[in-house]
């Protein structure tokens, strides 16, 4: 099956991917600021904590079985400007 994508450009703003949305990867790349990830699932009861990427720097995330969706994650750019591009199969 053959992946299809789809870029966006975040500034002073926010993206949460929910399962309903089908991503299969993501990938942020920080042009200036920083911008954060941040998951919305506890795992063991512990609460996840956003990672923080910094100007020119970049980040990439994929569901481990091409057939799950990344359920429950928040790109925050509120504090700097990120390119994304999702992936779908």
């Amino acid at each position: 099956m053959a992946s299809r994508y789809h870029t966006k450009n975040l500034s002073a703003a926010n993206f949460t991917i929910s399962e309903s949305d089908q991503v299969t990867g993501v990938s942020v790349f920080a042009v200036s600021g920083t911008v954060t990830v941040n998951g919305n699932f506890p795992l063991r009861g512990v609460a996840s904590e956003a990672v923080t990427v910094s100007a020119l720097s970049g980040l990439t995330l994929t569901a481990a079985n091409p057939n799950d969706k990344i359920d429950g994650l928040t790109i925050n750019a509120s504090a700097g400007v990120a390119v994304v591009i999702f992936a779908f199969n």
